[in-house]
């Protein structure tokens, strides 16, 4: 069996797996009930927030860009690209719309694929920090424990991991890429030269982090983006009529919004089935909404997806055929060789 297609069926049993855990013994007539009683209306200012969340996502990509492109990169030009990633993702296994970021940015632009895989790096790591930022502020209203406690461990340990790594090539550039060129004597010198080549323009893209109006900048369209995906799931709640205080109600939203977006980091199928409703039945859990409206929990994270899901890939399709290009093949895309 091919390498892909290990990933494509490792990632669908995974989410097979976590979707039978999410939704086990669930009261099928009692979700259908509470499907049936939602006030969809809701669902406008939902979509609407789920729009803004991505466009001061490009806004945000724009900033960490504008060093490594030597200018301001117009949201025109990095909204449909960062669209056209996110929608690859709901259909595509492996995360293939992080490549199709890569090859869509180097070939609108001059920006080369090693730089804007660099900048895609700072986004996950700025993306980790305030989902784990939002994790301990809902924390301090729920104590949380269990998995939501390894969730928010592992989220600190992987990302402050990678958080100094960043920092070592950012303030160390050149000492780094000296101890790298050592560690480095095994690997023959044509592909020394070329990986070599490939951090220094992944050191690059970093250097807007050394800009602190800049830095600023992506801090708050960091928080921007995150908190319009959670206000547009409170939208989702208020749907459901739950009987929730506004503490509660917030608490709810950003317990989702944390643990929904961590836990599917982890690499299973398409669309994120699985882990996403893992981790929306676990904070509505943990918000106690599952312990006194129990049958609104499964309806209330599967219409969050599908929101989520539909917004997201419409968009996506849209643009890709007015650009005449099939979101089938964007797995594939053109060479991916450096230029």
């Amino acid at each position: 069996m091919s390498r892909k297609r290990l990933l494509v069926v490792g990632g669908g049993l995974l989410s097979l797996l976590f979707l039978w855990l999410a939704l086990r013994g669930q009261d099928w007539r009692e979700v259908g009930t509470a499907f049936r009683q939602a006030d969809y209306r809701w669902l406008l200012p939902a979509t609407v927030l789920v729009l803004a969340d991505y466009a001061f996502r490009a806004w945000r990509w724009g900033l960490i860009l504008h060093p490594a492109a030597g200018r301001r990169l117009p949201l025109s030009t990095l909204f449909p690209i960062l669209l056209l990633g996110f929608a690859a993702n709901n259909v595509l296994p492996a995360r293939a719309g992080e490549v199709w970021r890569m090859w869509g940015l180097a070939h609108r632009t001059d920006v080369r694929k090693t730089m804007a895989l660099s900048t895609l790096v700072v986004e996950r790591v700025f993306d980790g920090f305030t989902l784990l930022f939002f994790l301990v502020l809902a924390g301090l209203i729920h104590p949380l424990d269990g998995q939501a406690r390894l969730v928010e461990l592992g989220t600190f340990l992987l990302f402050g991991g990678v958080l100094v790594g960043l920092l070592l090539l950012l303030f160390f550039e050149e000492q780094t890429l000296r101890i790298a060129t050592t560690f480095m004597w095994p690997v023959p010198e044509a592909l020394r030269k070329r990986l070599l080549t490939m951090l220094g323009t992944f050191a690059q893209g970093l250097h807007a982090l050394r800009q602190p109006r800049t830095l600023t900048g992506i801090i708050t369209g960091s928080l921007l983006a995150w908190g319009s995906q959670a206000l547009s799931f409170t939208m989702i709640l208020l749907a459901f009529n739950l009987s929730l205080s506004p503490v509660q109600l917030f608490s709810a939203s950003i317990l989702m919004l944390a643990l929904i977006n961590l836990i599917i980091m982890i690499p299973a199928g398409p669309g994120n089935v699985g882990t996403f409703e893992t981790g929306g039945i676990l904070a509505l859990t943990i918000a106690g909404v599952a312990l006194t409206q129990g049958d609104k929990v499964a309806a209330i994270v599967l219409v969050t997806h599908m929101l989520q899901w539909l917004v997201v890939t419409a968009i996506g399709v849209f643009i890709a055929t007015q650009e005449g290009i099939s979101l089938a093949g964007l797995s594939a895309g053109p060479e991916m060789n450096e230029g």
